[in-house]
């Protein structure tokens, strides 16, 4: 952990004993006194009371109680220690009952800054409620979307009273006709 995570810790009196390694600012073990902490200085370090290292059983580990005694205990069935360190944590040992809070909620999304094409393709319309959809280009294929400014300029282009045929290609004069509309 980071020394900003180790400080953000602060822990209780009844923490006393509590080790962690710091990975910057200065790296190495570090244990709560129970007022401090404090950085273990190399393989001569604090020592706490004496105890049978020797008698200690396989598959079981030294770990201090509150009175900074050690006990020798066993490591659960859903992870083991091998003598270089190595933690194994079993298969289907980790699941969500065991994990506080891990559920994927709005809350925890950062749906701001993920872009609608950061989801895929839509599968279904797309309501945007009282919203615009802004930054649209300008249309290049048949089912492109087109701005209100693109269709405004289209149509003032258009001249008066000609009628105007799509062909295969484009969009062409065919022919001019004179029409005049009647409104009653």
């Amino acid at each position: 952990m980071t020394e900003e995570q180790r400080i953000a810790i602060n822990p209780s009196a009844t923490a006393k004993g509590l080790m962690v390694y710091q990975i910057d600012e200065v790296e190495g073990f570090y244990y709560y006194d129970g007022i401090v902490w404090t950085t273990l200085q190399g393989i001569a370090g604090p020592q706490g009371p004496a105890g049978n290292i020797a008698a200690l059983e396989a598959g079981k580990l030294l770990v201090g109680d509150f009175d900074n005694v050690p006990l020798a205990v066993s490591m659960s069935a859903d992870a083991t220690i091998a003598s270089s360190g190595a933690v194994t944590i079993s298969n289907d040992a980790i699941t969500t009952v065991k994990l506080l809070d891990t559920n994927v909620t709005n809350a925890k999304l950062d749906k701001t800054n993920i872009p609608l094409s950061g989801f895929g393709e839509a599968v279904a319309n797309v309501a945007l409620g009282a919203n615009k959809l802004t930054g649209v280009l300008d249309p290049t294929q048949d089912q492109d979307a087109a701005t209100k400014k693109y269709v405004d300029e289209l149509i003032a282009a258009l001249e008066a009273r000609t009628a105007y045929i799509k062909d295969s290609s484009n969009l062409k004069v065919i022919t001019k006709i004179n029409f005049l509309i009647l409104i009653s």
